[in-house]
Protein backbone atom coordinates (compact mmCIF):
# COMPACT_ATOMS: atom_id res chain seq x y z
CA UNK A 1 0.00 0.00 0.00
CA UNK A 2 1.33 3.30 -1.08
CA UNK A 3 1.56 6.04 2.26
CA UNK A 4 -1.23 8.42 1.74
CA UNK A 5 -0.57 12.02 1.31
CA UNK A 6 -1.83 13.41 5.11
CA UNK A 7 -4.14 16.24 3.82
CA UNK A 8 -7.43 17.17 5.70
CA UNK A 9 -10.40 14.34 4.77
CA UNK A 10 -7.81 11.29 4.22
CA UNK A 11 -6.85 11.18 8.12
CA UNK A 12 -8.46 7.82 8.42
CA UNK A 13 -6.95 6.08 5.47
CA UNK A 14 -3.59 7.73 6.55
CA UNK A 15 -4.16 6.17 10.34
CA UNK A 16 -5.23 2.65 8.61
CA UNK A 17 -2.28 2.72 6.41
CA UNK A 18 0.25 3.60 9.69
CA UNK A 19 -1.40 0.53 11.60
CA UNK A 20 -1.11 -1.68 9.07
CA UNK A 21 2.72 -0.36 8.69
CA UNK A 22 2.92 -1.13 12.13
CA UNK A 23 1.57 -4.27 12.37
CA UNK A 24 3.96 -5.80 9.34
CA UNK A 25 6.77 -4.18 11.36
CA UNK A 26 5.57 -6.17 14.58
CA UNK A 27 5.23 -9.34 12.76
CA UNK A 28 8.70 -9.71 11.49
CA UNK A 29 10.09 -8.96 15.18
CA UNK A 30 7.82 -11.78 16.80
CA UNK A 31 9.07 -14.19 13.49
CA UNK A 32 12.56 -13.42 13.91
CA UNK A 33 12.35 -14.15 17.21
CA UNK A 34 13.55 -10.83 18.57
CA UNK A 35 10.33 -9.58 20.26
CA UNK A 36 8.17 -11.49 22.68
CA UNK A 37 4.24 -11.41 21.18
CA UNK A 38 2.25 -8.72 22.89
CA UNK A 39 0.67 -9.52 26.04
CA UNK A 40 -0.30 -7.48 29.17
CA UNK A 41 2.35 -6.72 32.00
CA UNK A 42 -0.35 -6.20 34.26
CA UNK A 43 -2.85 -8.88 33.73
CA UNK A 44 -0.38 -11.79 32.50
CA UNK A 45 3.04 -10.47 33.44
CA UNK A 46 6.16 -10.00 31.42
CA UNK A 47 6.84 -13.04 28.84
CA UNK A 48 10.20 -14.77 30.22
CA UNK A 49 11.92 -17.41 29.38
CA UNK A 50 12.35 -20.74 31.29
CA UNK A 51 15.46 -19.85 33.13
CA UNK A 52 14.47 -16.56 33.68
CA UNK A 53 11.56 -17.80 35.47
CA UNK A 54 13.81 -20.59 37.32
CA UNK A 55 15.46 -17.52 38.80
CA UNK A 56 12.62 -15.51 40.16
CA UNK A 57 11.31 -18.71 41.63
CA UNK A 58 14.20 -19.26 43.46
CA UNK A 59 14.34 -15.58 44.82
CA UNK A 60 17.02 -13.82 42.93
CA UNK A 61 15.98 -10.63 41.57
CA UNK A 62 16.71 -10.04 37.62
CA UNK A 63 16.26 -7.26 35.82
CA UNK A 64 14.58 -7.44 32.83
CA UNK A 65 14.59 -4.78 30.12
CA UNK A 66 11.14 -3.39 28.53
CA UNK A 67 11.06 -1.92 25.78
CA UNK A 68 7.33 0.36 25.08
CA UNK A 69 6.35 0.75 21.88
CA UNK A 70 4.45 4.13 22.12
CA UNK A 71 1.28 4.95 19.86
CA UNK A 72 0.18 7.87 18.52
CA UNK A 73 -2.03 9.83 22.05
CA UNK A 74 0.26 7.87 24.40
CA UNK A 75 2.36 9.77 26.75
CA UNK A 76 5.96 9.43 25.93
CA UNK A 77 8.07 8.13 29.69
CA UNK A 78 11.96 8.11 29.70
CA UNK A 79 13.51 6.05 32.08
CA UNK A 80 14.93 9.17 33.92
CA UNK A 81 11.00 9.89 34.41
CA UNK A 82 10.59 6.69 36.08
CA UNK A 83 14.02 6.78 38.02
CA UNK A 84 13.08 10.26 39.59
CA UNK A 85 9.73 9.14 40.89
CA UNK A 86 10.99 6.42 42.85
Amino acid sequence: MEKPDPTPGVSAELEKYEQEQYEDWLQVGIAAGWVSDVGCATHHGLPMRDWEEALVDNGDDPCFVVMRVWMDGMQHVTMADVIDDE
